[in-house]
């Protein structure tokens, strides 16, 4: 959730129409019902794996040649490459930096004669140009990112487990929770920026 959450917010200045999934076989379901230009699929999803959704969906004639990227926060070699051969056509890593996903938007949506669309400034695109002595406190948020979204995950795990009257409630908690999670790593940002 906090990932879809992320990647939205991310997308959002870029004006592109956005469908989200919670999982892969929603996902399939989604791209069987409509056409997409573009897909971003998750490495780790609940049930079936994002490699394993991309072969699915790479499988369906109309998603032959579409671009897919993959979102993860693994960008070592053997994982690009056990991407690649899955079909997708590249990776995002987690979480979305708006430099590289205007370069994948740039690369696979747009034709060479369109401009792209220019991106507002973000918190996070203002602490990439910031003074780069600043390294550690941006490894110290990347770390408290990726706790939080641990928690989310296992928050996630949890509301799959609960009977069907209670998991409306726990997805309520839930997303509630990753506004609260999203808002405070964008205080911490701009806190950051302060420094």
């Amino acid at each position: 959730m906090s990932a879809r959450f992320a990647l939205s917010r991310a997308l959002e200045p870029h004006g592109v129409e956005i469908t989200t999934a919670k999982d892969a076989e929603e996902a399939l379901g989604t791209v069987r019902k409509s056409r997409f230009d573009l897909i971003f699929m998750d490495q780790v999803l609940p049930g079936m794996s994002g490699l394993e959704a991309v072969q699915k969906i790479r499988s369906l004639p109309p998603y032959a040649k579409t671009p897919i990227i993959m979102c993860s926060s693994n960008d070592d070699a053997d994982f690009r490459q056990q991407a690649r051969q899955c079909g997708a056509n590249g990776l995002l890593p987690k979480p979305p930096q708006p430099a590289v996903l205007a370069r994948l938007l740039d690369q696979h949506l747009r034709s060479p004669e369109q401009t792209p669309t220019p991106t507002p400034p973000t918190p996070t695109a203002e602490i990439e140009n910031h003074d780069m002595n600043d390294d550690a406190k941006l490894q110290a948020l990347d770390a408290r990112i990726e706790r939080l979204e641990q928690l989310l995950e296992r928050v996630e795990k949890s509301v799959a487990q609960i009977d069907g009257r209670s998991a409306a409630i726990a997805r309520i908690v839930a997303e509630r929770a990753g506004r609260e999670l999203a808002n405070r790593l964008l205080r911490a940002v701009v806190s950051l920026k302060g420094q």
